[in-house]
């Protein structure tokens, strides 16, 4: 399983090796200083989850982990106003919670709707879908790669000042050598100060 994690967020991840929040238990917390506390998960034990998170934050669930990850299944959740649970106590998070990987309940629902299954809206990219929770619907349970998470009000291919810096420098040389391009990928990455140097890289490599 890879991580890509945009720097300053805070997060807590509940694993089920089963749907309905059953099975298997494992747990991620996940601090704004880039620190992990936790249980890693494995891919096969990935069928169900809590997410507790600010509003607004994103976290994407994905087949894939490369640039091209859009092309293959996934599915984001928002921390949306009005389709979260709301936090026990003053100082915790909202919350989410997702019985079935592939299938669309209510935010609160802790067993999937027998009655009423029916998958997540589809979204062609990420800056395109609405929605609490949308994505390119194919079977997830089991198989997520990836989980990438992202700041209250950030999308996924924003990039830093630094990076459109960078980006400008790589579009000129590119221009001239493409083979000096891609190696000067991993200065910039070196010198970039990010939490998620692959992330970085995946962002940079993405405008060659």
């Amino acid at each position: 399983m890879r991580w890509f994690v945009d720097p300053g967020i805070r997060c807590d991840l509940v694993f089920y090796a089963a749907t309905n929040l059953t099975g298997k238990r494992a747990s991620m917390r996940i601090f704004p200083g880039g620190n992990r506390q936790g249980t890693a998960v494995q891919t096969e034990d990935l069928r169900s989850m809590v997410i507790r998170a600010p509003l607004g934050t994103r976290v994407v669930l994905c087949r894939g982990s490369g640039p091209e990850w859009e092309d293959l299944p996934w599915r984001c959740i928002e921390m949306t106003k009005g389709k979260v649970v709301p936090p026990s106590r003053a100082t915790g998070m909202p919350g989410v919670r997702i019985p079935d990987l592939d299938l669309l309940d209510s935010p609160a629902a802790k067993h999937v709707d027998r009655d009423l299954q029916a998958t997540y809206p589809r979204a062609e990219t990420l800056d395109a879908g609405t929605g609490w929770s949308f994505g390119r619907p194919g079977e997830l349970k089991g198989k997520v790669t990836s989980i990438r998470i992202l700041k209250p009000g950030k999308r996924e291919d924003e990039l830093s000042a630094d990076e459109r810096l960078c980006t400008t420098l790589l579009e000129r040389v590119n221009a001239r050598d493409p083979d000096a391009a891609r190696a000067l990928v991993d200065d910039l990455v070196a010198v970039l100060d990010d939490a998620d140097p692959d992330r970085v890289r995946e962002r940079l490599s993405a405008k060659l």
